[in-house]
């Protein structure tokens, strides 16, 4: 059964490379809230194009219901209802199919096929890169294993996470031979002295070490602590300003909504400073960030993080930055022992110190 959703993929990619021609043609990834990976997009004519994503599909894991992420392919057919002048925005629709192999809300993992839907915008930049997000509902049937034996029921993650919204970055790869450009230079522009933005990130949590020292129910005292490697999907989202120093540096403040564990989230404050290499606003860049996480009726949370990147420029005013980073994270996580989850006031002691590996995506104007 894992063989069936690559072959349909593959049947579908060959098909599509049979009709591929001169038109203009773009590369990129994606994200959403349940699934990332790689999309490929084929104009048609003015008015049509097609496009195939290949995702991991980690839906199932946001919810906390299944320890390993699936996968997806999606092939989309798609009509443009409006575009801006001089036609480098434009709002899509259209339909498509969808198959994949992954666990669903309330059943066992299994395959899935059907039918989907794609509803989005998007705004191409003279730099080659184009930004989109939209939609993209799946109404598919989900093949499972039950005590019955296998079982065909509606996928309920396809229609679950319907209104989940995905952010895309392309570029063309067009070439000389269609609408693309072979080259594209870069004016040297001069820095702004005050930035801001949003910033979007996958978070794998990958170690938890801890320290639990509590009272039973029955009275006696209880101390737990080691050390265990894991996998732990969650997200995270910022807003942040700052101000430019120099030719390289900028220091900004970040504040949002970020995971650190299944079910336990905070909302952050961090202070960050990121150096840019080279003459320019863009190429590689560095950075270390720290700050609290703050959280209703709990403790407060400690949070670091260091990393690096490659920043694009889209134009004049908007840089895109692409980021990898490792997240090390100190918080007093709900915990429980074998009569179910220990209350606040058994609690003596409740350290828990958190690795986490951040791949990101954000905006800065």
């Amino acid at each position: 059964m894992r063989t069936l959703p690559v072959i349909a993929a593959a049947v579908i990619l060959l098909t599509a490379a049979l009709n591929s021609h001169a038109q203009p043609k773009s590369a990129g990834i994606f994200f959403s809230p349940s699934m990332s990976g790689l999309t490929y997009q084929h104009q048609l004519d003015r008015n049509t194009f097609w496009n195939i994503d290949l995702a991991v599909d980690y839906g199932d894991l946001v919810l906390g219901q299944s320890k390993t992420p699936g996968f997806s392919a999606r092939f989309g057919y798609n009509f443009i209802i409006w575009q801006g002048n001089p036609g480098n925005s434009r709002l899509y629709a259209g339909p498509g199919v969808n198959v994949g192999y992954a666990r669903d809300k309330g059943h066992e993992t299994g395959g899935y096929g059907g039918l989907s839907g794609n509803l989005g915008f998007e705004h191409d930049f003279s730099s080659g890169i184009s930004l989109s997000a939209g939609i993209s509902p799946v109404f598919a049937i989900h093949l499972h294993n039950t005590d019955r034996g296998l079982q065909l029921q509606t996928y309920n993650n396809g229609l679950l996470w319907s209104l989940a919204p995905y952010v895309g970055i392309r570029y063309d790869i067009s070439g000389p031979d269609g609408n693309g450009q072979e080259e594209r230079p870069t004016a040297k522009i001069r820095r702004p002295l005050f930035t801001y933005g949003i910033e979007w990130e996958y978070v794998s949590t990958i170690n938890s070490i801890y320290h639990h020292n509590f009272s039973a129910v029955d009275g006696y005292r209880m101390n737990d602590k080691g050390s265990k490697m894991m996998y732990a999907g969650n997200a995270s989202v910022y807003a942040h300003a700052g101000v430019n120093i120099g030719r390289h540096g900028n220091v900004s403040l970040y504040a949002g909504y970020s995971g650190l564990y299944d079910n336990y989230a905070v909302i952050p404050v961090s202070l960050r400073y990121t150096w840019v290499f080279g003459r320019s606003d863009a190429g590689w860049l560095c950075f270390i960030d720290g700050g609290c996480g703050f959280r209703p009726e709990s403790a407060m949370s400690v949070i670091g993080k260091a990393g690096g990147g490659y920043r694009i420029s889209l134009s004049r005013s908007v840089k895109l930055d692409m980021l990898l980073s490792y997240r090390c994270s100190y918080a007093e996580i709900p915990f429980s022992d074998q009569y179910g989850p220990v209350s606040d006031d058994r609690i003596r002691r409740n350290n828990n110190y958190l690795s986490a590996i951040n791949l990101g995506i954000g905006i800065v104007l």
